[in-house]
């Protein structure tokens, strides 16, 4: 006679995915993990003024997104240069609507990445683009 598994068919709760928790004292530990991602401040600022903007979802164009930058016509942080042209640029007409803040972080998130991938991919082109172009069309 075989002996019955002693184990419950019950799940591991020891094995399941946590979400971490953050409270006020811990304000000094995201601030510093935030200095190592100007991006996610970035993001951070976009929730900021978005909510003290009063901001009703869903956004469903640009319109809104640009009042962020305030009266300002452009905002320089973080190593980032950002008006409206640029936000029209990196943030593209496939990513609305944006449905809720999560999205809003999320899609200002990827803008500031297309940027950065713009930057880097001009800074390893050729110095003497047009000469590279003549001989590519002769």
């Amino acid at each position: 006679m075989a002996k019955s598994s002693s184990k419950s068919a019950l799940p591991d709760k020891s094995q399941e995915p946590r979400r971490i928790k953050f409270d006020d004292s811990d304000f000094d530990v995201l601030a510093t993990v935030l200095d190592t991602q100007p991006e996610l401040k970035i993001c951070a600022l976009a929730l900021k003024e978005s909510r003290k903007l009063e901001v009703k979802y869903p956004l469903k164009n640009l319109d809104v997104i640009t009042k962020l930058l305030g009266s300002k016509k452009t905002l320089v942080v973080e190593g980032h240069r950002i008006s409206a042209a640029t936000i029209e640029k990196y943030l593209i007409k496939e990513d609305f609507p944006i449905e809720d803040e999560n999205q809003l972080i999320a899609r200002v998130h990827i803008a500031l990445w297309r940027c950065k991938e713009d930057i880097r991919l001009s800074l390893q082109a050729p110095k003497d683009y047009a000469s590279i172009l003549k001989t590519l069309n002769a």
